[in-house]
């Protein structure tokens, strides 16, 4: 928005203002438009696999489509956070962008919600 607002700005410095102009609207159409053309990315790429089923466990989280099964234990992670539609779990490694999102939509009762949360408790501390 503030690139939106300098290219505005710039537009009525006349003619010599024209490269910054395009600069700024450039940029602030990247800035804008980067994370939606890389989740439609990820999203092409893990569409072809179908439907995803999650398990939590002890022994961890382990992912299922018709295609894998991972299992991911859960020295893997962390800790986890807790969102209004999500439960994210956070890599270990500060430098690998490793993560693991638990759609609560998932659950079919909020008893179900309450084993989850006292599952990850036992495992993760809330970060």
């Amino acid at each position: 928005m503030l690139f939106a607002a300098f290219g505005v700005f710039l537009a009525f410095g006349g003619a010599d203002a024209a490269p910054g102009v395009a600069l700024s609207l450039l940029t602030a159409v990247l800035i804008w438009g980067t994370p939606r053309i890389q989740a439609n990315h990820v999203f092409r790429t893990v569409s072809w696999q179908g439907e995803y089923r999650a398990t939590v466990s002890d022994a961890g989280i382990t992912v299922e489509t018709e295609h894998t099964t991972l299992t991911q234990r859960w020295s893997l992670f962390r800790g986890h956070r807790e969102t209004r539609d999500h439960l994210v779990l956070l890599g270990r490694d500060p430098n690998i962008l490793i993560l693991d999102v638990v759609p609560k939509r998932g659950l079919r009762t909020e008893e179900d919600m309450q084993r989850l949360r006292t599952l990850l408790a036992g495992h993760l501390p809330r970060v």
